[in-house]
């Protein structure tokens, strides 16, 4: 598991280390990993793994599960920027 910075099991155990942020729900969204990868992500203290391909749709279905839609604040990109 990676990300810009350091491991994001670093981020993971920094973030549950908060009281305020221990029930915090962190969905992990994953491109593939290792036998060895895939246990040590099921050490972590995490809500949800989500495997890559998945449609924008079940994305938004698993967030929906944590936050209220009504709560989205969904912002487009700038003209030009789109993909």
């Amino acid at each position: 598991m990676f990300r810009p910075g350091g491991s994001g099991h670093e981020f993971i155990q920094q973030i549950r280390a908060i009281t305020a942020l221990q029930n915090t729900p962190i969905v992990m969204i994953s491109g593939g990993a290792t036998p060895k990868e895939r246990q040590q992500v099921r050490q972590l203290s995490l809500t949800l793994t989500m495997q890559k391909p998945f449609e924008p749709s079940e994305f938004y279905a698993t967030i929906e599960q944590f936050i209220p839609k009504e709560r989205w604040q969904i912002h487009e990109p700038p003209k030009g920027e789109q993909e």
